[in-house]
């Protein structure tokens, strides 16, 4: 895989699973890319259909995002927000990865857009675990969406439409991904919501998972710099808001000059941990050193979890 064709990006996402394990990127970022047809490697091919796998809790925090998202058009166009219609995108979306994944019918989807979930590829549930799993899964998304309109929804109602900046998020219809350009390198950053008020640029960020403010801080860090990086709102100082929808929480992030110098240092990092996996250190080339020597994750409880896991089993195996 000397010459990949692959462009060299960076996202928060992608540094938190390049932090998790390095072996990880590869899969996710040299072999699925170029998985695609029936004449490409088996293994690449292995690689671009596991790709497809999620955790459950990401599910989740797609369906609520959906019907968050929902909502707001929906208010937009002076309509009344109900909680049973938001619960219906969620319930909608989850029942059909659900059914995909259940089936296996995700793996033969003809638009490779249907996903499955890792828990029942890798038979991570037994009946009891897996009703456990859904009980709990339908309480927090009720939870998250209960919130949102209850203590989210009146403040982002106050925001006047024009003062909504459009994110160019997947699937918005907006055009090519947010993203913005640092030292030649291609940055994707695309925050939940956004608006100018009071002089500055608000950006929010919902979450339905466990609180984790130090790195979602960060998370927001990167979206600082995107809003620096974009004409329209270079001028103006940011300020971040983390939401907490399961738990009914709010967390603010300054986002000052010294926040972000502190987020170009990381991202620097960032970039130069991910280059020593290519050739010459050269992420410009991009050019992967093979797969061999891309390091495992140091803690085993991350394999257990990983969509790529079949793919390393025999080497852990041996390893162990």
């Amino acid at each position: 895989m000397s010459n990949t064709g692959l462009e060299f990006s960076w996202s928060f996402s992608a540094a938190m699973e390049f932090e998790a394990c390095p072996r990880r990127r590869y899969w996710a970022r040299y072999a699925a890319p170029l998985g695609r047809g029936a004449e490409a490697p088996t293994l690449y091919r292995r690689a671009r259909q596991l790709n497809r796998l999620q955790s459950l809790a990401a599910c989740l925090g797609t369906a609520v995002d959906r019907a968050v998202t929902g909502w707001i058009a929906a208010g937009r166009r002076g309509e009344t927000l109900v909680y049973e219609e938001g619960y219906g995108r969620a319930a909608a979306h989850l029942n059909q990865v659900w059914r995909a994944s259940k089936s296996g019918a995700w793996r033969d989807s003809p638009s490779g857009r249907d996903a499955g979930l890792c828990e029942h590829y890798y038979g991570r549930w037994d009946p009891a675990a897996e009703q456990a799993a859904v009980a709990e899964g339908k309480r927090r998304v009720e939870a998250c969406l209960r919130d949102f309109l209850a203590r989210v929804w009146p403040g982002l109602a106050a925001v006047p439409a024009a003062a909504e900046v459009p994110v160019a998020a997947m699937g918005s219809g907006r055009g090519p991904l947010e993203q913005f350009m640092y030292q030649g390198l291609r940055i994707y950053a695309i925050p939940d919501y956004v608006y100018r008020g009071g002089g500055e640029v608000v950006i929010v960020d919902w979450k339905s998972g466990g609180p984790r403010p130090e790195e979602h801080a960060r998370q927001l860090g990167v979206y600082g710099l995107w809003a620096r990086h974009r004409p329209d709102l270079a001028e103006l100082p940011a300020r971040g808001v983390l939401e907490y929808l399961a738990h009914g929480k709010q967390i603010a992030v300054p986002l000052g000059a010294d926040v972000l110098a502190g987020i170009e240092a990381w991202i620097e990092e960032s970039v130069a941990g991910m280059a020593a996996y290519l050739e010459e250190g050269d992420w410009r080339r991009n050019r992967p050193v093979p797969r061999e020597e891309w390091d495992l994750a140091a803690d085993p409880d991350v394999c257990g979890g990983c969509r790529f896991y079949e793919l390393c089993r025999p080497e852990l195996e041996r390893n162990a």
